[in-house]
């Protein structure tokens, strides 16, 4: 059974119409980023950091529009899900499946990634997503039980890699937030102009068990805010024309710190992170 606060929230917002979310999100964010101090100097640090123009406010407003469109997918179904949802670039993802390869996919924290993860089970992909905690912690059994009726399992940071790899031989797409704190490797990579440690775990997976490694980043549609549109892109496919081998665990990694550095470059404000990214040095020099 849900805490009573979380079928609150989930009914408030599910009750609230898709259109409103970003007005609320313009009352609440301010006011959230104002109490919360910790997190305002995270995102205060990380915009120094990339040199970015945007009001601190701003990924506050942004997470809370995520969150609204989070609580009201609980109320809904696969079928809802798939109905409100348009793919881009299904197809590599689609063959990894048929060939048992499965597929390792990144995201960010950025968009509603929540959401992109339940309309990819809806399409009838096995997923498997890597995460901790779930929002707050007295939550977290419910909406695992929540994420799971979606069609998405829900397992630690320190899932044993032979669990990934055999979801993976079933065609599953593996889940994995590359800007996330919750992981087990680290290696050094550029984004932002800055050396930082990114997770290796989408690298390794790839690299090691053959899958395919897609980012992913799920936007609300520009006229309806109702609808949601995801854009797949591939990071393993050599360049054209090259008659490259398979690409390494290393060059994997740059590659998932390319596309990272473009999510947040493209728009900085929209990045709902709310610890430090960088290091220290790199904001103090911004």
């Amino acid at each position: 059974m849900a805490p009573t606060s979380l079928s609150l929230a989930s009914r408030a917002a599910f009750a609230l119409s898709p259109g409103g979310d970003r007005v609320l999100a313009r009352t609440l964010g301010p006011a959230w980023c104002a109490l919360d101090g910790d997190r305002r100097r995270a995102v205060e640090a990380n915009r120094a950091a990339l040199a970015a123009r945007f009001p601190v406010a701003r990924p506050f407003e942004r997470y809370v529009e995520s969150l609204l469109g989070w609580l009201r997918l609980l109320a809904l179904d696969p079928a809802d899900v798939s109905a409100r949802t348009t793919i881009e670039g299904l197809e590599p993802v689609a063959a990894a499946a048929r060939d048992r390869r499965g597929t390792v996919l990144v995201a960010a924290h950025v968009g509603e990634w929540e959401w992109g993860a339940a309309a990819l089970a809806a399409a009838g992909f096995p997923v498997v997503a890597v995460a901790g905690i779930q929002m707050r912690a007295a939550w977290t059994p419910a909406l695992q039980r929540a994420k799971q009726r979606l069609g998405i399992e829900i397992v630690g940071p320190g899932a044993s890699p032979v669990r990934l790899a055999r979801a993976l031989r079933g065609g599953a797409v593996v889940a994995l937030l590359v800007d996330g704190d919750v992981v087990t490797a680290r290696a050094p990579a550029s984004v932002g102009g800055h050396v930082v440690d990114l997770p290796l775990g989408p690298a390794r997976l790839a690299s090691r068990f053959g899958a395919r490694l897609v980012a992913g980043r799920c936007r609300r549609e520009a006229g309806d805010p109702g609808r949601y549109r995801i854009r797949l892109e591939p990071l393993d496919a050599p360049a054209s024309g090259s008659g490259e081998a398979p690409l390494d665990e290393a060059a994997l990694h740059a590659r998932v710190a390319a596309w990272l550095d473009a999510v947040v470059r493209e728009e900085p404000g929209a990045w709902c992170l709310f610890r430090p990214f960088f290091p220290a040095r790199a904001a103090g020099r911004a």
